[in-house]
């Protein structure tokens, strides 16, 4: 895991709105961008440490009868559909770490079309209790081969989907955004080509 800052989250002491597990803090906390800091006070505020995380996945596509299919992963006993993605490793390239994560956690080879963007979070780890304030870099990705059966075990399923059912599926909404963007992009794609 690579931390490029961390910010520090204030957070009332008082009683009132909680830091979300998932998602942005609450309004009532700041965020101020530190080097490092262990733990500290300020005034009647509690300072606790959040770390950067930066990942990568891909959107891998096929058209199928004029369609554009594509492969989703569902996690936490099938219950959560989501797109293939990991922490970029050091030294290693978001772009390399997208098909890396594909074929580890989809079973499928992809070739990048087209840069998406990124999207980013906040969640606490319910292990550690650290916060991570994460980055999530997308690709999308042609399919080069594979097979979605030959997923890794982090991952209960892989399975494609046509895009607006992809969409539907999806458990997160930022990357319900990310497959819309891989919608358009591959509408441009397909428009030059005919």
């Amino acid at each position: 895991m690579r931390i490029y800052k961390q910010y520090i989250i204030f957070q009332p002491l008082c009683k009132g709105p909680k830091q979300t597990e998932v998602g942005l803090p609450s309004q009532a906390a700041g965020v101020m961008i530190v080097d490092t800091v262990d733990s500290c006070h300020c005034g009647d505020r509690l300072m606790a440490k959040a770390k950067i995380q930066r990942s990568a996945g891909g959107v891998v596509y096929q058209e199928r009868e004029g369609e554009m299919w594509v492969a989703l992963i569902a996690t936490k006993g099938s219950t959560v559909w989501g797109l293939p993605k990991g922490l970029i490793e050091e030294d290693e390239k978001p772009l390399a770490t997208a098909l890396r994560e594909v074929k580890e956690e989809a079973g499928l080879l992809g070739e990048s079309v087209a840069d998406l963007g990124y999207i980013e979070y906040w969640y606490r780890d319910s292990s550690t209790k650290v916060l991570y304030h994460k980055f999530v870099h997308y690709h999308l990705l042609s399919h080069e081969g594979g097979d979605v059966s030959a997923h890794d075990r982090e991952v209960d399923e892989a399975r494609w989907f046509p895009i607006d059912e992809a969409i539907e599926r999806c458990s997160y909404e930022n990357e319900r955004d990310v497959l819309t963007r891989a919608r358009a992009e591959w509408d441009k794609l397909s428009s030059k080509a005919t």
